[in-house]
This record gives C-alpha cells, structure tokens and sequence, in this order.
C-alpha cells in the first residue's frame, strides 16, 4: 500500500491524502471475539487519489486484512464506499465505509 497518514482526528496541517479511522465501543461476541463499529474515512485533495484509496481500503478489508493478521477475524461492511464531504474542510474530498471489525480478545 501507498505511505499515507492513518490518524483518529483530523490533522490541523492535513496533508494531501490522509484516512481517519473512528472505532465505536466494542462488545465481547464470545469468550475469545469482540465486535465493533468502525468507520474509515478517506480525506484527499484530488477525487480520483481519494475514491482510488477509499476502494483499496476496502478490498483489502473484505479480502486480504484476515490472511496477514491472526487478531482480525472479519469486517462486515455497513455502508460501502460514499461520499461524505466535510463541512470543516470544504476544499477536501471525504469518502467513508463502515462496518463491524471482529478481532480477538487477547
């Protein structure tokens, strides 16, 4: 993958393409799994960088991200990539997914 910056806010000097990763409250689904609610969002200055990105994430979510760590065992997406534009920071393109990321516990 592309070197680009994964941050939990928004920088004050956000470079040229970014993704912001927020995680709700995760919940133990059995004694060795927990679920929870996990949106990424990618910032960019031009369209084609951010939607490019934004569908990289999420094919590696649906099928790499399991085969090269033992801790994540699924995504189920919510909402595929779309546009939601930032009302902070108009000069931005902003794409999200959301989805429920199992992991384990230990």
């Amino acid at each position: 993958m592309a070197d680009y910056p994964v941050v939990t806010l928004v920088p004050r000097k956000a470079t040229p393409l970014f993704v912001r990763v927020d995680v709700g409250a995760f919940t133990a689904t059995s004694p060795a799994s927990q679920a929870g609610l996990v949106a990424l969002q990618v910032y960019g200055d031009d369209l084609d960088e951010t939607v490019d990105l934004v569908l990289l994430l999420r094919e590696y979510l649906l099928d790499g991200a399991f085969h090269n760590d033992a801790k994540l065992l699924g995504w189920e997406e919510e909402a595929g990539p779309h546009v939601f534009p930032d009302p902070d920071i108009p000069d931005k393109h902003r794409w999200q997914i959301t989805g429920q990321l199992t992991t384990t516990l230990t």
